[in-house]
Formats: C-alpha cells, sequence, structure tokens
C-alpha cells in the first residue's frame, strides 16, 4: 500500500467479500497509520494494530482510532527519541522487529503513561502476548508483564492474545504475572476476546438470546485456574462435542 492507494474502495470491496477487520502491522507513516484505520472503520471493520508501526510510535497507533492494540512490549518505543524506519532492517532477524531499549525505557515512562491514558480513554482492548515475548527474551517479557500490569491497575480491558503461545499459558501469565483475578483473567478470554473480534452481541457471555458455546469443567476455575487444562464437557452450538478416538 502507498499514499496513493484508494483505501475507500479497497476496503469497501473487501467488506463486500465477507472481511470483519484489518490489522495495521508495519512500516506506515503516521498519516497512513491514521487513514488506514479511518478508512477501515467507514467501511464497517474492526481495526487491530501492533502497538508500533515503524516509523509511527505507539502514540500515533493509540490516538488513531484503533479498536485493539497489540504486544505490550512494543509501548517501549514511545520512550525511544528516534524510531526505525522499518520493521526489518539491517539489524538482526526478529519476528518482533528490531531490538528493542527495553534497558533503558521504564514500563511507567511519562510518555508511557500518556500513551495508556489515551488508550483507556478511547476503550481500546489491549490484546499483550506476554507468553510469546518469551520467544524473544525474558527481558522482553518482563517489560510485558509490567506494562500490562500497569494497564490493568488503570482500567484497561486485557484480551488473551496468543501469537503462537498456548493460551492456557497466557491465561495463567494474567493470573502469576500480572496479578488478576481468575474471573478476570476468564473474562479477558471470553467476554474481552470476544468484543475484540466484534462477534460479542452473540458470544463471550453466558446470556440469553447467545450462542451457547460452552466448556464445562468438574473443578472451579476461579479458584484454580489451571483447572481450565482439564475440561469435562465441550457443547458447540448447544450440541454436546465428542471426541474422535
Amino acid at each position: 500500500m502507498t499514499d496513493t492507494t484508494n483505501l475507500e474502495a479497497s476496503l469497501r470491496e473487501a467488506r463486500e467479500h465477507g472481511v470483519i477487520g484489518i490489522k495495521i502491522y508495519s512500516d506506515l507513516e503516521p498519516e497512513l497509520v491514521r487513514a488506514v484505520s479511518s478508512s477501515a472503520r467507514d467501511a464497517g471493520m474492526r481495526v487491530w494494530s501492533h502497538a508500533v508501526v515503524f516509523p509511527s510510535k505507539p502514540s500515533v497507533v493509540a490516538a488513531s482510532g484503533v479498536q485493539v492494540i497489540s504486544h505490550a512490549a512494543f509501548f517501549v518505543w514511545e520512550g525511544s527519541v528516534e524510531l526505525p524506519p522499518t520493521y526489518n532492517g539491517s539489524h538482526p532477524w526478529s519476528p518482533f522487529g528490531p531490538p528493542a531499549p527495553y534497558e533503558t525505557v521504564s514500563h511507567d515512562d511519562p510518555a508511557i503513561v500518556a500513551v495508556l491514558e489515551t488508550v483507556r480513554d478511547r476503550g481500546v482492548i489491549l490484546d499483550p502476548t506476554i507468553t510469546v515475548m518469551s520467544f524473544l527474551s525474558e527481558q522482553s517479557r518482563l517489560w510485558a508483564v509490567e506494562l500490562t500490569r500497569l494497564a490493568h491497575e488503570m482500567g484497561i480491558p486485557i484480551a488473551t492474545g496468543t501469537d503462537a503461545a498456548l493460551l492456557f499459558d497466557e491465561i495463567e501469565a494474567l493470573v502469576n504475572d500480572v496479578g488478576m483475578t481468575p474471573l478476570e483473567a476468564l473474562a479477558s478470554a471470553t467476554s474481552v476476546g470476544a468484543a475484540a473480534i466484534g462477534v460479542d452481541n452473540d458470544f463471550g457471555s453466558l446470556e440469553v438470546g447467545k450462542v451457547a458455546d460452552l466448556v464445562v469443567y468438574p473443578a472451579d476455575p476461579s479458584v484454580d485456574i489451571t483447572a481450565l487444562r482439564r475440561p469435562s464437557h465441550v457443547f458447540r452450538g448447544g450440541r454436546l462435542v465428542r471426541p474422535r478416538h
């Protein structure tokens, strides 16, 4: 995509073909981040984005009108004086872009707190992907934990994205590392997750009129979050799903 792309026409066509959302990923100038977000919303699509879209800072992303921001560790770039121009450059390759300044930028840096205030005030959902950051480094995972804890304390809704990690691991990280209660982590995986992809009118909670996609447990996951790993029954659309042997 370039600054001459007819965004409105392209996104309307995508929506007509059943696309419900667009993800902003990397290498867009601030004006294009804002344009993509605005045009997608005008087309009736959800908008998700990485927290940083090189060379656009998290503050640009948060204020652009996106509904979900992914990768808590990427907020570190708000504290960087100058951002790399591209996601993939001369730096050592990583699925999470260039090396980040975790050692020199604190998760509660005033500039980062200001971005989180924008996220909160706009009702944006944070998809922190804590667990997958351990594939990159323990330092990035710990930074993501601290940022997510701060976001949770500020009242920002948290979703349980995985990005190649196990959902159970991410839910347990929210409880054991971030300090959320098991019920809060369950909401992150259900009602908040449904809202993140725009299907919360039909899924995500037990309410009359919603689809009966249910998991039944012999133990109470609100007491022991690891009970989620041991279901006894699964219902899809109100019908019992029997395992294949």
